[in-house]
């Protein structure tokens, strides 16, 4: 697995992890039932901590991603969100919070995977163009 797939892949299981909480996420606890993560519901405690695990990796993942792209807007929305889930977790909780945070997460990480798709392309057009094929073949 290539590093640069860190921010998605933790995105998901961040969303998973809230989804498997449903006293934590009552508005994810439709979208974990219907995938089947109410026999999770003894490990609630346990998914707290996935889930604030799986936050930081969607940041370093981010930071990953800035430093292949340079495009700074999904790395500030992945601060904010991270910020806002963190302060909501250990400062003052608030569950809108919660929910703001993942929503600017989500929108990072879908910005993150449009602005890498751009930049490969542009990788492998600057490539393919530079490439002449010219074959010689001479026979005995």
């Amino acid at each position: 697995m290539k590093i640069r797939f860190l921010d998605k892949i933790a995105a998901i299981g961040a969303l998973l992890a809230a989804s498997a909480c449903p006293a934590c996420f009552p508005l994810l606890a439709v979208v974990g039932s219907a995938l089947g993560l109410s026999f999770l519901r003894p490990y609630e405690g346990v998914m707290i901590y996935v889930f604030q695990a799986l936050v930081l990796l969607i940041f370093i993942g981010s930071i990953v991603s800035f430093l292949n792209h340079r495009k700074g807007i999904p790395l500030l929305l992945n601060a904010a969100g991270s910020l806002l889930i963190f302060f909501a977790f250990y400062i003052k909780f608030m569950p809108i919070l919660i929910y703001a945070g993942l929503s600017l997460l989500l929108v990072a990480t879908i910005l993150n995977f449009l602005e890498e798709k751009k930049c490969n392309q542009c990788k492998i057009t600057s490539v393919s163009k530079g490439v002449i094929l010219k074959s010689k073949i001479k026979c005995p």
